[in-house]
């Protein structure tokens, strides 16, 4: 009997993505600013950066060296930064949308601040060099 194959790796990544608190945060963040009421140009970019936030977080969340994550975390809270800078400049002040940055941003500077470490050598900031001459050795 024929058995038809199931999408494996397509339902695994769904379903990591779909349990990654990050990204459903961000597509929230994205769901929101698509249905602001803010002039062209400013939500064109918005909706870019709000987009840029969860398509890093995914492409990260497929990354396997620390290095290539950090960077990815890294960009997407600098897209996060950015939305926050247009809805400031329109003046938007709305605390549901307000808690939901906060949270992301949290959570994007944990996952900054823990691709880094990972990806620091233990032998990093250890060098050969010979002690500066002010300082004497006992």
């Amino acid at each position: 009997m024929w058995r038809k194959k199931r999408p494996v790796i397509r339902i695994f990544w769904h379903t990591m993505l779909k349990n990654f608190r990050a990204f459903e945060l961000a597509k929230l963040l994205h769901q929101t600013c698509k249905t602001m009421k803010i002039p062209a140009h400013l939500k064109d970019q918005l909706i870019r950066a709000s987009s840029s936030i969860a398509l890093n977080l995914a492409e990260a969340s497929g990354e396997r060296t620390s290095k290539e994550k950090e960077r990815l975390y890294t960009i997407a809270r600098g897209s996060l930064l950015e939305c926050e800078a247009i809805l400031e400049l329109e003046e938007i002040h709305d605390p549901k949308l307000a808690n939901t940055i906060d949270q992301l941003a949290a959570i994007l500077y944990r996952l900054c601040r823990i691709s880094e470490k990972r990806g620091k050598s233990p032998l990093k900031g250890l060098t050969s060099d010979p002690q500066p001459a002010s300082e004497s050795v006992s």
